[in-house]
């Protein structure tokens, strides 16, 4: 499988080529697909959700639950979707469009749904609010052994002064 940058200008203006994401066969249908990038970061969760139309053939026409055969956002950005695990073949044709202008017929995509994110969707407003578990666990596996530590390094030197 292979990866690929698509901007927004390419699904707006609808330059994708009539070759299915998935296999590579000749697309009979657009379908609309929503996809999910997860970042994850030290202390939050931040989820980017979009929805665009990709070409399939009449094989591919649902999204798998498989992970290792569904096409998957790397990146999305405000220039556009890096999809990871798309057919070699919907590259090839892409890049031959991209160069040449020519190729295979091209879909036209419809433009209320394949629109680039305003603002990307947050799981949480602030990391401190609903990510108030992560503080707990840090004090409890990081903080209190700390803290015992000190404490046993007092005791020990006062001990030692007092022998």
């Amino acid at each position: 499988m292979a990866r690929v940058f698509v901007s927004w200008e390419e699904f707006e203006g609808g330059w994708l080529p009539a070759v299915c994401v998935r296999c590579g066969v000749p697309a009979e249908y657009v379908v609309e697909w929503r996809l999910r990038h997860t970042q994850h970061r030290i202390v939050s969760i931040r989820h980017t959700d979009v929805t665009v139309q990709l070409p399939v053939c009449s094989a591919h026409t649902d999204q798998s639950w498989n992970g290792y055969q569904r096409v998957t956002p790397r990146r999305i950005d405000d220039e556009g979707i890096e999809l990871d695990r798309v057919s070699p073949e919907f590259v090839r044709a892409l890049d031959d469009y991209r160069r040449d202008g020519d190729g295979l017929p091209l879909f036209e995509v419809d433009l209320a749904v394949a629109t680039r994110p305003a603002e990307p969707r947050r799981a949480s407003a602030s990391p401190g609010k609903s990510n108030w578990w992560i503080w707990i666990l840090l004090l409890v596996f990081f903080g209190i052994p700390l803290l015992m530590m000190v404490v046993s390094m007092v005791f020990v030197v006062f001990a030692l002064k007092f022998l």
